[in-house]
């Protein structure tokens, strides 16, 4: 497998959420291969380069998989980078604090926020960046209601 083979499907992945049950049926290769290539993936942080906008509009979120282990995103909606990234067990209030923080020390500033609604997250915005602006994001309203209804 190509390492840029080995990147798409990594992507679909950690990005499109695919299981290795599907990457698998579509690449051809066994689950356990996959999981091995996947694992050295993980094993080696990318290099991630940050905006320097004047402003940029944070999509924050976090992706939880199988394995207890909770990805949290921090990407500019603008440009569509990342500008931070935490591999942790959960979405806890201090991790959360402290990537705000980081990300405002490295000279970033932030415009706006777009979040599930999470209230420890909400917490840490609060206490960092008390004045900029939060948004609930839609599909997650959507996915509330359809609970609730």
């Amino acid at each position: 497998m190509s390492l840029k083979n080995k990147e798409i499907w990594f992507k679909k992945w950690i990005v499109g959420k695919q299981t290795y049950e599907q990457i698998s049926a579509e690449s051809g290769y066994s689950v356990s291969t996959l999981q091995r290539y996947f694992n050295v993936m993980l094993s080696k942080a990318p290099k991630l380069s940050y905006s320097q906008n004047k402003e940029v509009y944070l999509l924050i979120d976090g992706t939880y998989f199988s394995n207890e282990i909770c990805l949290v995103v921090y990407r500019d909606n603008v440009f569509k980078q990342t500008q931070l990234y935490r591999i942790t067990d959960g979405e806890h209030y201090e991790e959360l604090k402290e990537d705000l923080e980081n990300i405002l020390n490295l000279g970033i500033k932030i415009g706006g926020i777009t979040c599930d609604g999470d209230k420890s997250l909400l917490k840490a915005i609060r206490k960092v960046c008390p004045k900029v602006p939060v948004q609930r994001c839609l599909v997650h309203i959507q996915r509330m209601c359809k609970i609730w209804l």
